[in-house]
């Protein structure tokens, strides 16, 4: 890929989109992973998240680069999200609550409401629902893996 296109954050992340929807989720990880590291573009980290691929890997990785950014808070929405993947819910809750205290977005907002709701934590769950409605904010499809 050419050095311009590389840089292209919205061409990498529709041609990872694209192999992730043709069942080429691990090559699609790779794709945006690779292009993560050299600016630690905001997007490219947020769909990270989103990925279909090994989310036991994918979570390591994403570990990996909160050591060197640990107050990165759309690094630390993405491992909330790797969480949920993985029925990590306390974890994934505390990913967003660190979130909610870096920047108050309404993004984190969202996922923690997700995650409260699940956990049967209705009252809080509302709370954090207004917060991210507020701002118009619309969750991306569901990450929570469904009930036996």
């Amino acid at each position: 890929m050419d050095s311009a296109l590389k840089r292209d954050v919205p061409l990498v992340i529709a041609i990872g989109r694209k192999f992730g929807k043709e069942g080429h989720a691990d090559w699609a990880e790779q794709l945006i992973a690779n292009h993560i590291a050299p600016d630690f573009a905001p997007d490219l980290v947020l769909e990270y998240g989103l990925l279909s691929a090994n989310t036991t890997r994918q979570l390591a990785v994403a570990e990996r680069w909160l050591r060197e950014r640990p107050n990165d808070a759309q690094l630390l929405v993405t491992l909330g999200r790797l969480c949920l993947k993985s029925a990590l819910w306390g974890k994934a809750e505390d990913y967003f609550e660190l979130a909610i205290q870096l920047t108050d977005h309404p993004m984190a907002h969202a996922e923690l409401a997700r995650t409260l709701a699940h956990k049967g934590q209705m009252a809080d769950s509302i709370k954090h629902y207004e917060k991210s409605m507020a701002a118009g904010y619309q969750l991306a499809a569901t990450l929570i893996p469904k009930k036996d």
